[in-house]
């Protein structure tokens, strides 16, 4: 499953235009094909990095996981902007 998933984040990459959805999309894949090869190597992914502030505790991850997160919220913040840029450009012209 994992590598259908990888293959249709490289397909995406190699069809858009925008550079950021690439880099979002390059980011998500990168951090599945580490997990990837973990899992195959090692028969897990090893988690290594265990962040606590105050009293507050996340759980534990690893750099492919964080490439993962930050991929997804570069692909909302991108989404997020291009629905409002839309909106605003329809609301431009409905009011031509």
């Amino acid at each position: 499953m994992a590598s259908l998933i990888i293959g249709a984040l490289l397909a995406w990459i190699w069809r858009t235009r925008s550079a950021v959805t690439a880099a979002a999309a390059g980011l998500i894949a990168g951090g599945a094909i580490g997990n990837l090869v973990d899992r195959l190597r090692f028969g897990a992914v090893t988690d290594f990095i265990d962040l606590h502030w105050g009293a507050a505790h996340w759980p534990t991850f690893n750099l492919a996981d964080a490439a993962i997160v930050c991929g997804v919220a570069l692909l909302l913040l991108t989404v997020r902007g291009s629905d409002s840029r839309a909106a605003s450009s329809t609301l431009g012209r409905a009011a031509r």
